[in-house]
């Protein structure tokens, strides 16, 4: 609920937008907000608990439309065991272009190495994430074209780490390019540090 609250607070989500789940593999079940319900709110009773076929096994508010989104995402990285799908104001407006987000600006983006962009597709139904396989497979992050961004995590403390981090250096990145013409970091600095951060991953 802790971290449902948080991003209601900081934008990132509200009642019609927006939602976070995560699964139990060993119980074969998944929670998820639900449908049409603020974040910021939301009690236990409220939580839509699903089998992984997607039917609703318990909580008094209906599943959230875009469950099925969440469950592929999941099925893709059998590693990870949460998502939030957000629509904060930056990552959004980013989607918009319908395309990778590598602006090489700071070290924030070495937590993503890109953001691809998926083709728009409309919520709540298969379009949506139709094309996310080979994109997830290989990124945590990934914007959902004209739509917003969805992220997976070991747990949702990971995932919204890194959407708040992301979406906080986006602003600077455009107000940087308002302000004048943002720089970026040299190509062969940014390639080592990519090297550093998958060293540092590995030996986790």
């Amino acid at each position: 609920m802790r971290i449902s609250k948080l991003l209601e607070q900081k934008g990132f989500t509200n009642a019609f937008q927006g939602n976070i789940s995560i699964i139990d593999r060993d119980l074969g079940k998944l929670y998820i907000t639900p449908s049409g319900t603020r974040k910021l709110t939301l009690t236990e009773e409220e939580l839509a608990v699903l089998d992984l076929d997607g039917k609703q096994l318990e909580g008094c508010v209906k599943k959230s439309s875009e469950h099925k989104m969440h469950l592929v995402a999941l099925r893709y990285r059998p590693a990870c065991s949460a998502v939030i799908h957000c629509h904060s104001v930056y990552l959004t407006a980013f989607s918009m272009f319908g395309k990778t987000v590598d602006p090489k600006c700071h070290e924030e983006f070495l937590l993503t190495r890109g953001i691809p962009c998926l083709p728009w597709g409309k919520g709540g139904t298969e379009d949506i994430y139709k094309d996310m396989e080979n994109e997830i497979k290989e990124h945590d992050l990934v914007l959902l074209g004209n739509h917003g961004a969805l992220c997976v995590g070991s747990d949702l403390e990971k995932c919204f780490k890194v959407l708040e981090a992301v979406d906080n250096t986006l602003k600077a990145w455009v107000l940087a390019m308002q302000i004048g013409n943002g720089k970026v970091v040299d190509i062969p600095i940014w390639d080592e540090l990519v090297k550093q951060k998958e060293k540092a991953i590995h030996n986790l």
